[in-house]
């Protein structure tokens, strides 16, 4: 029997050549739903074989219940290393390794139905369904190149139209806090798509820099208090979503609309530029703000006045800044000086709005996405920082160009790019009126590649909002409008990312703690003995514009495992374990766990 259009499976010795089609799961399958007739019918098709050898590979060992095979890529070269996972009708899972021919074997199964999935780095995730018996059930799988492109869901209007003055923040409990001018805040509940309003805030204040300070209240700083775009304000608030409270904080020294902000190895923050008095004018001054007090101090000028620019703390310490031209703040005598210009350094040479964002790598790099040249060539959208050397690289090249796209780094260490304006106006892709697009990629470091996923819902502008949240997922909500202008209506949008699509993911079943101390060790109690390949701290997201004043980490972090527990390092260096809050993942290869929201004290 041969069904048409059915990927290659092999049973080998004791039974017959057939084609059998690898079975992708779905939740109606896998889920507690009703099984498909077209399961049922690969099910009557697989044959239950003894184990028994191949032409060219030995199998391994499979006596009895359990299953073998070997997985292999399109040319039939066994995938070394990949990840095996069989999981039975209770969800029970036993996961293993192929091993360096790509053989693998899985025993001491439970009689029945079980699916059989494998993956590696890079290539598709590929599952079928077999049948346990007596004797061991063989399956083969070949692993394509990676294909998933990941899935969009709308959940609805916010209930508040976001596209002028807006920024959203990870709250401590999981939760999205979203608002324009804090008058209105709106919050969503990940885990149940439901929206909710936090209180009011006494007085209005757009266009606000955000973070979430290590003790949980959410503090807005500077912007403009009236509804107009500018003059800046010194005003400060402070939102503690516990007691559902908002109160005055202590002042900056200048006025700042929209101003630029990052948080130091110590706990102060640093805030830079944005619009004086004499709206439009720009600041060229900075300021810090001690933890303890909360009082701001003057630092050093930058070099040009500017607004809401990418920024991020670098792991020596120094600040990093890229628009106008790239500088380097030292958080110790509290300067700024130059540091090498982009390769290509003719962008946006006004002080307005930026046209790329930044994100710190795993490795210490910094990757600036985004390109809007000043003589209109269309030029190329990726150039990577070393802060080793000071010097900037041209990336990979991805079509068509975009400048003012969204950007996240997410739990794979991937980075992924969200709508944008289209710089080459030749290129065919779909715009909106205002030239953005819905287009979706992702960027690997390790690999410098590309790679195109599934379009957003709605085309988006610059004052998108994604945020990474405990589940994995990215939430977008925001820019659907004309950039600048508030849209008639936003929606909330999630993304489940290609990693999610992978199989059965690892599980945090308990951690000892969740207040995390430099240098100290962390327990966690996994819900399988599989063993893990990372434990990562990602730092939790504060987004408005290009910038993101959350910690801007990604720590892999020193881990040992004994069956199902993990005691892992949390870095000793200052620099490296920010003070503030963190996703907490484990990874198997590019597969993360659901994350614990932790976080790092100041002086800790």
């Amino acid at each position: 029997m041969h069904v048409t259009g059915a990927p290659s499976g092999r049973l080998r010795k004791g039974s017959p050549a057939l084609p059998v089609r690898e079975i992708l799961r779905t939740k109606a399958a896998w889920s507690g739903g009703h099984p498909s007739p077209m399961r049922n019918l690969w099910l009557t098709l697989l044959v239950i074989a003894a184990c028994g050898g191949s032409d060219d590979v030995d199998p391994l060992p499979c006596e009895g219940a359990g299953v073998a095979g070997r997985i292999v890529d399109e040319n039939d070269g066994g995938v070394a290393g990949a990840r095996v996972t069989v999981v039975d009708d209770a969800g029970v899972v036993r996961a293993t390794r192929a091993d360096a021919a790509g053989s693998y074997a899985v025993t001491d199964l439970a009689i029945g139905e079980h699916v059989v999935g494998a993956s590696a780095r890079d290539r598709a995730y590929v599952e079928r369904a077999v049948v346990v018996a007596d004797a061991c059930a063989e399956a083969d799988l070949t692993l394509g190149p990676e294909t998933e492109a990941g899935q969009w869901e709308d959940l609805g209007n916010p209930g508040e139209p976001f596209g002028g003055t807006n920024s959203a923040v990870l709250l401590p409990d999981g939760r999205i806090m979203m608002c324009h001018d804090t008058r209105d805040p709106i919050a969503i509940d990940p885990a149940t798509g439901e929206f909710s309003r936090p209180m009011e805030s006494p007085r209005i204040q757009g266009c606000h820099a955000v973070t979430v300070l290590p003790d949980g209240r959410v503090l807005y700083v500077g912007g403009a208090d009236q509804d107009v775009y500018g003059p800046g304000t010194t005003q400060v608030k402070s939102y503690d979503p516990e007691t559902d409270f908002w109160a005055f904080e202590l002042e900056l020294v200048d006025p700042r609309w929209y101003p630029t902000m990052v948080a130091l190895a110590d706990g102060r923050l640093l805030a830079i530029g944005g619009g004086t008095e004499n709206n439009p004018e720009r600041s060229n001054t900075s300021e810090v703000r001690d933890p303890v007090s909360g009082a701001w101090t003057p630092a050093g000028d930058i070099a040009l006045g500017n607004e809401v620019s990418p920024i991020v703390l670098l792991y020596s310490g120094e600040v990093l800044m890229t628009h106008r031209p790239p500088q380097l703040f030292d958080p110790d005598d509290l300067a700024w000086r130059s540091t090498m210009d982009f390769v290509q350094g003719n962008r946006m040479r006004n002080g307005d709005h930026s046209d790329h964002e930044i994100q710190l790598l795993p490795d210490g790099r910094v990757a600036a996405i985004g390109y809007k040249s000043f003589d209109l060539s269309v030029g190329r959208m990726l150039e990577v920082y070393d802060p080793a050397t000071e010097t900037w690289s041209l990336g990979a090249e991805v079509a068509p160009v975009r400048s003012r796209a969204s950007t996240i780094l997410a739990p794979d260490g991937r980075i992924y790019v969200i709508g944008g304006y289209k710089q080459e106006l030749e290129d065919p892709t779909p715009v909106n009126e205002w030239g953005q697009v819905a287009l979706v990629d992702v960027w690997d470091p390790t690999r410098d590649a590309w790679r195109r996923l599934t379009n957003i819902g709605t085309a988006r502008e610059y004052h998108a909002m994604p945020v990474v949240v405990p589940d994995g997922r990215i939430f977008v909500t925001g820019g659907e409008g004309a950039p600048g202008n508030e849209p008639a209506a936003s929606r909330t949008e999630a993304f489940t990312p290609p990693y999610l699509l992978r199989g059965p993911r690892p599980a945090i079943a308990a951690i000892d703690t969740t207040d995390l101390a430099r240098g100290a060790n962390v327990t966690l109690t996994l819900d399988t003995d599989e063993v893990i390949t990372a434990v990562v701290m990602m730092g939790t997201n504060a987004t408005t514009h290009f910038m993101d004043s959350g910690n801007g980490r990604y720590l892999v972090l020193d881990h040992a495992q004994t069956g199902t527990q993990v005691v892992a390092t949390v870095p000793a260096d200052a620099a490296g374990a920010v003070p503030g809050w963190y996703l907490l993942f484990v990874l198997v290869d590019d597969i993360p766990s659901a994350a614990r929201i932790v976080r790092v004290l100041v002086g800790e």
